[in-house]
C-alpha cells in the first residue's frame, strides 16, 4: 500500500496555498475538490483588502491567479468529493465518492463551510434549479432576470451588488436589521437595489411566471398581513456552518481531544467561523503547510530540483518532441521495434506525463498481430500492490487524449490510418483502470470510424471498481453493438481467491468475485471470447481453483496466469512472483489445478527483455 505525505481537502485559497507551500518544501500533496476551484471566493464581486491589488480585484479573477500559480507548481487536484476520513495506526485513509481510497501521513481540511438552508416545505426540491446558496451557482444557470436575495449580512449584500452590476433585477429581503458593512449598503443603494426590511419568508413555491415567495412581519406573527412576490430565482445567504462530519465520530473525538497532534490540520473558513476573509485563509493554509513540513522533516530538496537531478540508468533514445493527435507531445521513446517500444508523453503545457506502448509477440510478426497499449488516467488512484502506476494520480484523460496515443503509434507506420493487420489489439490497460474513465466508452464507439482496421479488437482489463457500475452497463452495450463475435477481449483482475486478500492487493471498493461472475453471465454472448480471469500471483497468496469453479462458469470464463513484473512497488512490498518467467514449469501445478476444474488456462509469459525496456507494467515513468 502506498502512503503519500499530505492530503488536502478543498481547493479554495487555504487549500491551494498549503499545496503550493508544500511543493516548495519538497512534498507532493494531493488536493481533493468536489466543486470548482476557488471555494467561496468565486462569489465575491470585488476583493479590496487583499494586498497587491490596490484597485481591488473580482473574486473569479483572484481565483484565476491562484489557479495559475498552482498549475505552475504542478499541484495535483483530484476533482472528486470526500466521503470519509479514517485513522489507521500510522496514516489516514481518505475515501472519495467515486469509491477510491487514498492514504496519507497528514491531512489538511480546508473544505470551507456549508450554507444554512431555508427550512421551508419544498425548498429542497428547488435547490440548484431556482433556489441557490452561492452566486456563482446561480450565474451558471441564469444570465438575467428577477432575483430575491435573502439575508442581511455582508455576503447577501455583496451577492446583490454583484448581480445588480450584471443587469439583474435584484431586491434584498431582511428578517431583522441590516448587518452588512456600511460600504456594501452604500453600494446596494447606488445600484438602486430595494431592501425589504423586517420580513420573514413563510413559503416558497411555483408561481404564475416563476417562484412565489410569501413573507410577513415576524414581529406581528400570524395576525400580520402576508405578502407575495414573484421572482425568477432566490439566492439565500442566511449564514454558513463549518462541518467536520467527514471525519467520522471516533476521529472527530480524537481531533477534539488532541488537535493537530492527531495529524489533522484545519485551514480557512472551516477553522475561522465568521472571520471569512481570503487573507486569513491564505495565512491558515501557509501555517498548516509549514507545521506539517516541520513535523515530517524539511530535509527534502524542492520538487523541481529533484526532477532535474534525477537519473534513470536505463538506456533511453530521446526524440525531438512531436505534436500529434489532440495536443500530445512525445518526449521520449525507448525500446526495440522487433519487440516493444514505450513512449512518454504529455499534453500541451500540462506537465502530467503518461505512457503508451506498442508491442509484438515473437515469433508472430507485426504484420499478423500488433498490440497498442494506451493510458486512460494520469497515474492510477487504486495503488495495487504490484503496480507502479499507483504511485501517482492526477486525473482522467479526455477521449482525444486517449486517442492521440494510439493515433501517434499508428501514424508512425500507417500514415493514412489504414491498418491491414489481421489482429490489431488496442488495450486500455497501461496507466489507470479504464473503468474509472467514461471517456473510454466514448472512444470505443468511435474507433471503427477513426481508423480503417478490419482486425480491430479493443481490450479492457479492470479490477471492477464498485463506483463504475454505469461504465460496465455502457460497456455491455457497446460490445454488443460494435464488437461481437469474438472482436472484444474482457479481463478482470482476480489474483487471489480470498476476498480479504484481494482487498489488500487492490485497496479499493470493488466488485466481489460473485459480482464479477453475475456481470459475466450477462456480458458473455454466443460467439464472444471467453472472459479472462487474470492471476498474477505472488508467493503466499491464496489461490483455490475449487473455490473459483464454485463462482465462475468455465463455459464463459477462462483463467489467464502471468508472472509478476519486477516493479518498484513489488520490491517495496517484499513480494516474489509465484511464476518464474524463466521457468514455465513453476506454474505447472497451478495450471493443472485450474484445468482439473474445467477451466481453459492461458499461461502468458512474455519476453523477459520487456522488463529491461520497461514496456510491461513496470511503469517506465517511475
Amino acid at each position: 500500500m502506498k502512503i503519500d505525505d499530505v492530503g488536502i481537502i478543498g481547493a479554495g485559497p487555504a487549500g491551494l496555498t498549503a499545496a503550493i507551500q508544500l511543493k516548495r518544501t519538497g512534498y507532493d500533496p494531493v488536493v481533493f475538490e468536489k466543486g470548482e476551484i476557488g471555494g467561496l471566493l468565486r462569489n465575491a464581486s470585488v476583493v479590496e483588502n487583499y494586498p497587491g491589488f490596490p484597485e481591488g480585484i473580482s473574486g473569479p479573477d483572484l481565483v484565476s491567479t491562484f489557479r495559475d500559480q498552482a498549475e505552475r507548481w504542478k499541484v495535483r487536484v483530484l476533482r472528486t468529493g470526500v466521503d470519509l476520513v479514517k485513522k489507521n495506526d500510522d496514516h489516514f485513509t481518505i475515501m472519495t465518492d467515486d469509491g477510491v481510497e487514498h492514504s496519507f501521513r497528514k491531512v489538511i481540511i480546508a473544505s470551507g463551510t456549508e450554507p444554512r438552508t431555508l427550512d421551508l416545505d419544498g425548498a429542497s426540491s428547488l435547490a440548484g434549479r431556482y433556489l441557490f446558496y452561492e452566486v456563482a451557482d446561480l450565474l451558471e444557470r441564469f444570465d438575467g432576470g428577477k432575483v430575491l436575495v435573502v439575508g442581511g449580512g455582508d455576503a447577501a449584500f455583496d451577492y446583490a451588488v454583484n448581480l445588480g452590476s450584471r443587469g439583474f433585477d435584484v431586491s434584498v429581503i431582511v428578517r431583522g436589521s441590516v448587518k452588512c458593512l456600511p460600504l456594501l449598503l452604500s453600494r446596494a443603494k447606488k445600484e438602486s437595489i430595494p431592501i425589504i426590511r423586517s420580513r420573514e419568508i413563510m413559503s416558497i413555491g411555483p408561481g404564475r411566471k416563476g417562484l412565489a415567495i410569501s413573507h410577513m412581519d415576524p414581529a406581528i406573527g400570524e395576525d400580520g398581513t402576508t405578502e407575495t412576490v414573484e421572482v425568477d430565482a432566490v439566492l439565500a445567504a442566511v449564514g454558513r456552518l463549518p462541518s467536520l462530519t467527514l471525519l467520522g465520530e471516533s476521529l472527530l473525538r480524537e481531533f477534539i481531544e488532541q488537535g493537530e497532534d492527531s495529524g489533522i490540520y484545519l485551514a480557512g473558513d472551516i477553522r475561522r467561523g465568521d472571520f471569512r476573509q481570503v487573507g486569513i485563509s491564505v495565512g491558515d493554509g501557509l501555517m498548516a503547510a509549514m507545521k506539517i513540513a516541520k513535523v515530517l522533516g524539511e530535509s527534502r530538496l524542492p520538487i523541481d530540483v529533484l526532477e532535474e537531478g534525477s537519473n534513470d540508468e536505463r538506456e533511453e533514445v530521446p526524440v525531438d518532441p512531436l505534436r500529434s493527435g489532440s495536443d500530445l507531445f512525445v518526449h521520449k521513446s525507448h525500446g526495440n521495434d522487433d519487440l516493444a517500444r514505450v513512449y512518454v508523453g504529455s499534453f500541451g503545457e500540462d506537465g502530467r506525463k503518461i505512457e503508451f506502448v506498442e508491442s509484438v509477440q515473437p515469433p508472430v510478426p507485426r504484420e499478423d498481430k500488433w498490440v497498442l497499449i494506451v493510458s486512460t488516467l494520469f497515474g492510477c488512484p487504486v495503488g495495487c500492490a504490484m503496480c507502479d502506476a499507483g504511485k501517482d494520480f492526477s486525473g482522467k484523460l479526455t477521449k482525444e487524449e486517449i486517442w492521440s496515443q494510439a493515433e501517434h503509434m499508428i501514424a508512425e507506420r500507417y500514415p493514412d490510418m489504414s491498418v491491414p493487420v489481421p489482429k490489431l489489439k488496442v488495450q486500455f490497460a497501461r496507466m489507470g483502470d479504464p473503468a474509472l474513465n467514461p471517456a473510454v466508452i466514448e472512444l470505443m464507439r468511435e474507433l471503427p470510424v477513426r481508423m480503417n482496421a478490419p482486425g480491430l479488437m479493443p481490450c479492457i482489463s479492470t479490477i471492477a471498481p464498485k463506483a463504475s457500475g454505469d461504465f460496465f452497463e455502457e460497456l455491455l452495450k457497446v460490445k454488443d453493438e460494435l464488437y461481437g463475435e469474438g472482436r472484444f477481449q474482457m479481463q478482470f483482475s482476480i489474483h487471489s481467491t480470498s476476498e480479504d486478500e484481494r482487498d489488500e492487493i487492490m485497496p479499493i471498493r470493488k466488485w466481489s468475485m460473485r459480482e464479477i461472475a453475475a456481470y459475466g453471465e450477462r456480458f458473455f454472448k454466443p460467439g464472444d471470447r471467453k472472459i479472462a480471469l487474470n492471476f498474477a500471483p505472488a508467493k503466499g497468496w491464496k489461490i483455490d481453483p475449487y473455490r473459483l469453479r464454485d463462482i465462475f462458469d468455465p463455459e464463459r470464463f477462462l483463467v489467464k496466469i502471468t508472472p509478476l513484473n519486477p516493479t518498484e512497488s513489488l520490491r517495496e512490498a517484499g513480494l516474489e512472483s509465484l511464476v518464474d518467467p524463466d521457468d514455465p514449469g513453476s506454474a505447472e501445478e497451478l495450471v493443472k489445478g485450474f484445468e482439473e476444474q474445467g477451466f481453459e488456462v492461458i499461461l502468458s509469459i512474455g519476453e523477459t527483455r520487456e522488463n529491461l525496456i520497461g514496456s510491461n507494467c513496470g511503469q517506465f515513468i517511475s
